[in-house]
């Protein structure tokens, strides 16, 4: 997944989803080479963002819905 700050303010980013019972999320490059875990929840993710930065998130998980 990937994620643009367009506010041009630092802040904290809550991700959560239905459909995928989150497992792992890794802050990632762009060619989505894992760079360092981020903090879940068994239904999302969380991770600080820069102004103006692009965040490339990469998900490990299984449905969520059956």
């Amino acid at each position: 997944m990937r994620f643009v700050e367009v506010a041009g303010k630092e802040s904290t980013v809550d991700v959560q989803t239905p459909l995928l019972n989150v497992e792992s999320a890794w802050m990632s490059d762009a060619p989505e080479r894992k760079q360092g875990p981020l903090s879940v929840c068994s239904r999302g993710f969380r991770f600080s963002v820069k102004p103006f930065q692009i965040v490339t998130v990469r998900l490990e998980g299984a449905a969520g819905l059956k």
